[in-house]
């Protein structure tokens, strides 16, 4: 079969020739009919310039690809072809450097890569710079925690607080050869009763007993024989924080003062003036104020061989004398019967002095003791009950015993939710619960006489449970 072009403008219409054949389909016109072969209609070909400008422009022909079932047939599109960018030619050096630029750009990547170099070591050794700071503040962080944990230590041996504290001995006594022997023996005592309660060796410059750095005869006119005591001072207690501060390590006197006779002396000055006994005193206390204590330490006075020493009626005299000297200056007088007895009664001040400023903080917050620490197992209590629990709970209270606790958690309050439904009672006035325990027996039921809470103990359970700041203070022993 032949195909004839009919959109071909080249040939003029004259000089087309038509090759017909039986199985010739024109598009866009009727299809030849085969079956009137004999028909004697004329056929009639249509006009070609009409066919050749009902044929689209190649500007308006379109393009798209659909894919039917049957076949596919591609449209031509009029799209402008996308522009290629030509290859991108690699870098050359320029065969035109002279050795001069060659060197100078050399150096110039040298110094380059000198820079990055040193860049990344100035980075390594900040970063290690601000490593190392970091792990010293926390190095400091926890020596100021250690320090801090070790100043609100509780302390509860009057050993652990001899460390701080040195007895001031004047001068004229220090010399004395009748305290020697004492003042030699109380030095090691107090050594050895710190290092037993510390459980380490006492510090080398540590001086338990020391000359007086000053003399005060001046100021308590003439008074040669007053011991005093001086404790190292390195923290202060924050009674709103309720802990110890450090402070500027210090050494301060502190406000007790003793004076010091044995019987010989003591006679002596008696004998040469009845009232030079009370002059001394009534200087001390002009100098000192009445809030100081004062002490008066005879030794020797009530020995066995004592009598001997005294005139006859003497020795009465003598002691309503100390009665009316403590009346009138507010003084103690401790009698001494031998110098053994002097070691033990200044180590035993010298610990009360040191533990004082503990004291309230023992007493002010709760013990906290657990089973091994000695807490009793209450009848009808178990330590891992909830009985027990509450059972203990109550044990941590000054001066709330066994047998209080018994009879409370038998007989009023049988559990701790109970005790706080009365606390938490709107309809009770507050006083009306500070003595819900008022009248529970304190002493077991075999005593004859029967000891019942008072208002001290109802009211202190019940600031306990009720308070709403941790750090107030429970109250004494």
């Amino acid at each position: 079969m032949e195909v004839i072009d009919l959109c071909d403008t080249t040939a003029e219409e004259d000089d087309i020739q038509y090759i017909v054949d039986d199985n010739i389909n024109f598009r866009g016109f009727s299809a030849l009919d085969h079956g009137s072969e004999d028909s004697d209609e004329e056929f009639v070909l249509p006009d070609f310039g009409e066919i050749r400008s009902s044929q689209p422009q190649p500007s308006q022909v379109k393009t798209t690809r659909k894919r039917t079932a049957e076949s596919d047939v591609i449209d031509l599109e009029d799209s402008q072809p996308e522009e290629v960018p030509p290859p991108r030619k690699r870098g050359r050096k320029d065969p035109a450097l002279t050795a001069g630029e060659k060197a100078e750009k050399a150096a110039q990547r040298k110094a380059e890569a000198e820079r990055k170099k040193l860049e990344k070591e100035n980075e390594k050794r900040l970063k290690a710079q601000q490593k190392e700071a970091e792990k010293a503040a926390k190095e400091a962080q926890k020596n100021a925690d250690k320090a801090h944990n070790a100043l609100n230590a509780l302390v509860s041996s009057k050993g652990e607080t001899l460390v701080d504290l040195t007895i001031q001995i004047p001068r004229a006594l220090w010399d004395s050869e009748t305290f020697k022997k004492t003042r030699e023996t109380l030095e090691e005592r107090l050594r050895n009763e710190y290092e037993t309660a510390s459980s380490k060796p006492a510090p080398v410059t540590w001086k338990p007993v020391a000359v007086k750095e000053f003399d005060e005869d001046a100021r308590f006119g003439g008074i040669d024989n007053l011991i005093t005591w001086k404790r190292h001072v390195y923290a202060r207690y924050d009674e709103v924080n309720k802990q110890w501060e450090p402070v500027t390590p210090s050494w301060q006197v502190q406000g007790v003062y003793l004076m010091y006779f044995n019987l010989m002396e003591l006679l002596r000055i008696y004998n040469g003036s009845e009232n030079e006994l009370s002059r001394r005193l009534g200087v001390l206390r002009r100098v000192l104020g009445r809030h100081h204590q004062l002490f008066i330490m005879i030794e020797g006075f009530h020995s066995s061989t004592s009598n001997s020493n005294f005139k006859r009626g003497e020795k009465p005299k003598l002691e309503q004398l100390f009665v009316k000297l403590q009346l009138e200056h507010n003084c103690f007088i401790v009698h001494s019967p031998a110098k053994d007895s002097t070691v033990n009664w200044l180590c035993n001040l010298t610990g009360d002095i040191g533990r004082k400023p503990y004291k309230l903080i023992e007493s002010s917050h709760l013990p906290f003791y657990s089973q091994k620490d000695g807490v009793p197992k209450i009848e009808g209590g178990d330590h891992k009950s909830t009985l027990g629990t509450y059972q203990n709970m109550l044990y941590q209270i000054n001066s709330v015993k066994e047998p209080l606790i018994r009879n409370m958690t038998s007989k009023r309050f049988p559990t701790l939710r109970s005790l706080f439904e009365a606390y938490q009672d709107p309809t009770k006035p507050e006083r009306e619960k500070e003595s819900l325990l008022i009248g529970i027996p304190m002493n077991p039921a075999s005593r004859a006489r029967a000891v019942t809470v008072g208002r001290v103990i109802s009211s202190r359970v019940y600031s306990v449970f009720t308070a709403d700041n941790g750090l107030n203070l429970v109250g004494g022993k």
